[in-house]
């Protein structure tokens, strides 16, 4: 049977200055990480907090923000972050926050970090890179549609392997990285490019049939 790899949604965020969204949102760090997403096992936050510990040493600037919803490991996520000095100082959870906002944190990111198992399309994905922000995710079929060379992909709960990409991509253009990722958005993940993959796979179907 003929599979089709469509993405279930696309994103209206755009770009904008990253010092006036880091005064509105209120973050800082160089470079700055972002998460959001829910504070769950699929999510893997631990694995992320351990990644931000083994790179920050590298990093002496970096500071990761965290946005979340639903958090069933938050008690998890607060023991881990208050057991390790550099993830208690450099290290905030800013707990929910309207969706709406979210476009300036993005903004205001260097970075979007996730270390997704699972994902249907990855929406936060998609939404870093309309915003321009290289995410540093896991390496799973969803993320790799979405990324491409945009940005990192490290195997599902590598925490060196994360750490890793952390460094190195930091040590990159910031603003090459930031182009590149609205250029993947622009080409790859819009509402335009979603109809002409449908249509694309409505019209293998039909012609098949």
């Amino acid at each position: 049977m003929p599979t089709f790899e469509v993405l279930e949604g696309s994103s209206d965020f755009t770009p904008g200055d990253r010092d006036l969204a880091r005064r509105h949102a209120g973050t800082s760090g160089t470079p700055s990480y972002l998460w959001t997403g829910h504070l769950d096992a699929n999510k893997d936050p631990l694995t992320v907090l351990e990644a931000f510990s083994l790179a920050a040493p590298r990093l002496p600037e970096a500071r990761l923000w965290c946005c979340f919803a639903k958090a069933p490991l938050l008690e998890a996520v607060r023991r881990r972050v208050a057991a390790d000095t550099v993830l208690a100082n450099r290290v905030t959870l800013l707990g929910f926050r309207p969706h709406v906002e979210l476009e300036q944190y993005f903004r205001a990111a260097d970075f979007f970090v996730q270390m997704s198992h699972r994902e249907g399309s990855g929406y936060a994905v998609i939404e870093a890179l309309a915003c321009g922000t290289t995410p540093l995710v896991s390496d799973i079929a969803p993320l790799r549609r979405v990324v491409g060379s945009a940005g990192s992909l490290t195997p599902v709960g590598d925490a060196a392997a994360l750490a890793d990409a952390m460094v190195n991509w930091a040590g990159r253009d910031a603003s090459e990285l930031r182009r590149a990722a609205r250029a993947r958005f622009d080409d790859q993940l819009t509402f335009d490019t979603i109809g002409r993959d449908l249509r694309q796979a409505y019209e293998s179907m039909a012609f098949a049939g």
